[in-house]
């Protein structure tokens, strides 16, 4: 129990591999849902993208690990992120492939190596 200004709370631990479990299979239930919300996305004849930077995981004791979010922004209002723990054209390439229209983005070379 945990006392907080004159209140009592219980206080339910969940297990770290509960959760991992439960997120994992959250997860693969979505995945139907996120392909064809990037199909439709991808449909666009415009498109614009931006990879946003985050920490995720432990790389080493003490330090985060780089990571990106690539929102990918269509032309009927809908979004959707993809994850890449690189910043590389690699993303891009994967993302994109076979891909043939206008991408909007910031000035990050990324872009302009996936164009060449």
């Amino acid at each position: 129990m945990i006392h907080n200004s004159g209140c009592l709370f219980k206080v339910h631990l969940i297990r770290r591999t509960i959760i991992k479990t439960l997120v994992k299979k959250t997860a693969e239930l979505l995945r139907p849902i996120f392909e064809a919300l990037l199909r439709s996305v991808l449909a666009s004849r415009v498109v614009a993208i931006d990879e946003t930077p985050m920490k995720v995981g432990r790389k080493e004791k003490g330090k985060m690990q780089n990571a990106w979010f690539w929102p990918v922004y269509g032309l009927e209002d809908e979004a959707v992120f993809t994850f890449s723990t690189s910043k590389s054209v690699k993303h891009l390439e994967s993302l994109l492939e076979n891909w043939q229209a206008v991408v909007l983005s910031d000035g990050n070379p990324v872009y302009d190596s996936y164009c060449n």
